[in-house]
């Protein structure tokens, strides 16, 4: 039974050693190629492996269109609130009230080995008033 216990436990540990997980998201880039300030979290999946970049970034690719219908920040989400809005929420949830027009980058991280930037941005600018975001810059 013990040699059961372990080999099942050996086989757990060697499957999620071959998966793993990739994440999304929607950034601000300062002075650097590496994205610095999250904006919009996207839903994690499931990668076959750690070195599969590529399917990574076609499914960050993927989810971006879809949250963002193509890069658009007024596209409104399924809670009804306007993207660009979600953004400054979030921007205002860690102090920062006000942002001078900028793109936002959509960004990945594959098996929590950094983030990078897939070097696809919004169609249109990001900037916060107080928090609010006005719909153009």
């Amino acid at each position: 039974m013990k040699f059961l216990v372990i080999l099942l436990f050996f086989n757990a540990l060697t499957w999620a050693e071959e998966t793993g997980e990739c994440q999304c998201m929607a950034a601000l880039k300062y002075h650097s190629s590496h994205p610095t300030c999250t904006l919009y979290e996207m839903a994690p999946f499931e990668s076959a492996d750690c070195n599969d970049v590529e399917t990574c970034q076609a499914e960050c690719q993927k989810e971006w269109d879809a949250v963002t219908n193509g890069g658009d920040l007024n596209y409104i989400l399924d809670d009804g609130t306007v993207l660009g809005q979600s953004m400054c929420t979030s921007l205002k949830e860690e102090g920062y009230h006000n942002l001078q027009p900028s793109t936002v980058y959509l960004a990945y991280n594959l098996c929590s080995g950094g983030w990078k930037d897939v070097s696809i941005a919004s169609d249109m600018l990001l900037c916060c008033e107080g928090g609010v975001y006005p719909g153009e810059c």
